[in-house]
């Protein structure tokens, strides 16, 4: 989970940091280009959701205003529509494909009702998770 709801109910974990890359599809041939984001207009951009830091990163790095060429909430759509389009967008950077530039770390969330009656057997799940 990306941005973790807040309930006195719900235990939260962060559970790992990750990075973000910026992708594109071959035939953008960005590779040996520096991409300003506040000139994505000049691209097709997808847009995934990602939530929490990079929301607020990627919109002070766009600008407000900025509308992407299509908004997805799905990473393996948003990387099937990147590699049969000439479009670009940012992706985990556990997610293998090449990359364009790094952005900012994002915090992962595991959450789980306090009152569980499995409390014992998450927090052994949660250790696992968090020691691999």
């Amino acid at each position: 989970m990306y941005s973790p709801p807040q309930h006195p109910d719900i235990e939260i974990i962060t559970w790992k940091e990750e990075t973000f890359k910026l992708i594109a599809s071959k035939e953008l041939n960005l590779s040996k280009h520096q991409v300003n984001l506040k000139g994505l207009n000049k691209y097709s951009f997808i847009y995934q959701e990602w939530g929490g830091e990079f929301h607020d990163w990627f919109h002070k790095e766009a600008g407000k205003n900025f509308l992407p060429s299509l908004e997805v909430g799905h990473a393996h759509l948003l990387l099937e529509l990147v590699s049969n389009n000439k479009a670009m967008c940012f992706i985990l950077d556990s997610i293998q494909y090449k990359a364009v530039s790094p952005p900012p770390i994002q915090k992962l969330y595991i959450i789980y009702s306090k009152k569980n009656s499995k409390k014992l057997l998450i927090q052994g799940l949660v250790n696992k998770l968090m020691h691999n």
